[in-house]
Order: structure tokens, then sequence, then C-alpha cells
């Protein structure tokens, strides 16, 4: 199915769409809330101000496609690909974006409260002035992650990979550490708001163990 087909059958509203090959289309402004567009291709896309909210993403792949001001707030997005995308200002709330990959994507001032990134590849990604209060980062690799600004009240970043990751500025408020990983090399807590944080079991810049 081509573009203009999924297009048409959209405006006939039909919501089940599977495995449709749809990289490079423009659906800047489109609205798929609810829809179920599981497993689609849909690289160097232009999604622009979409509303995908509640919309079922499973395995989609938007890597290289532009997201900005996109709304996926409560959608499904296990495994789906996001790497190399620009999602500046998008709400991704509340998601469940579970083992999905936003590797060297660009988030900055996304809003990502609530969101589920058990396991997620945010590694290399711009996460600057990004919310990600109460989000689950458990597993999740953070790996020269750029956190400047970012807010992270009461994140769950408990076994995460932290290696290279910037948190300068960031406001870390009642965020769990415990077993994270840090890399002892850099001093990364010079700035950042760590008051009732929760540190447990993790070495940080330095070497005091907390």
């Amino acid at each position: 199915m081509d573009a203009q087909e999924f297009l048409r059958r959209l405006v006939e509203g039909e919501k089940d769409f599977q495995k449709v090959d749809l990289s490079g289309v423009d659906l800047s402004g489109v609205n798929l809330s609810g829809s179920s567009v599981k497993r689609l291709d849909l690289r160097y896309s232009n999604f622009t101000s979409a509303n995908l909210t509640d919309t079922n993403l499973d395995y989609v792949i938007f890597c290289h496609s532009n997201l900005i001001g996109a709304c996926l707030k409560g959608a499904n997005l296990y495994k789906a690909s996001f790497s190399d995308c620009d999602l500046s200002g998008a709400d991704i709330s509340n998601a469940n974006a579970e083992r999905a990959s936003f590797s060297e994507a660009t988030l900055i001032e996304a809003n990502l409260r609530n969101t589920n990134l058990r396991g997620a590849n945010l590694s290399n990604s711009d996460l600057e002035r990004a919310n990600l209060s109460g989000a689950n980062l458990n597993e999740a690799c953070l790996y020269t992650a750029y956190l400047v600004d970012a807010i992270l009240i009461g994140a769950d970043l408990t076994d995460t990979d932290l290696e290279n990751t910037d948190f300068e500025g960031a406001n870390l408020k009642n965020a769990n550490f415990k077993g994270a990983n840090y890399d002892l090399e850099r001093d990364i807590c010079s700035s950042i708001y760590v008051e009732n944080a929760i540190v447990g079991n993790t070495t940080m810049p330095g070497g005091e163990v907390l």
C-alpha cells in the first residue's frame, strides 16, 4: 500500500494498519489518534505536529523522521525506533516506550512525564530541558546523553547506564539511582540538583559510595 492509499483509507475511517512501507511520506498535522499502525516503515517521514495520541505504534520505524511538536501522549511505542529523529517539543507523556530506541534523537523540551522507558536506548540523545518527571528509566541506556537542565523529579533510574551522561543543572529531586552505572572519571555532580535523591549502592564521581 502506498501513501495515497493509506491516507484515503484513513479518511474513510479505517483505523488498523500493519506492515505498510510509508518511508519518506509527508504526514505533518495528520490525526492518527486511537489508530493501530504497528510495524510500519516510516523512515525519513514528516510528522510535524501530528496527533498520535493513544496510537498503537509497536515496532514502527521512524528513523530520521521529523516529529517536532507531535503528540504521542499515551501511545504504545514498544520497541519502536526513533533513532536520529527530531522530537523537539513533542508530547510523549504517559506513553509506553519500553525498549524503544531514541539513540541520537533530538528531544529538546520534550514532555516525557510518567513515560515507561524501561530498557530504552537513549544513547547520544539530546534531552536538554526535557521533562522526565516520574519516568521509568529502569535498565535504560543513557550513555553520553545530554540532560542539561532536564527535569527528572521522582524518575526511576535504577540499574541505568549513565556513563558520560551530562546532568548539569538538572533537577533530580527524589530520583532513584540505585545500582546505576556512573562514569567515575567525570564530575557530573558539581551543579546538579540532588536534594532527597536516592543514590543507594552507587559509586559517585570522586569515589564515594552513597
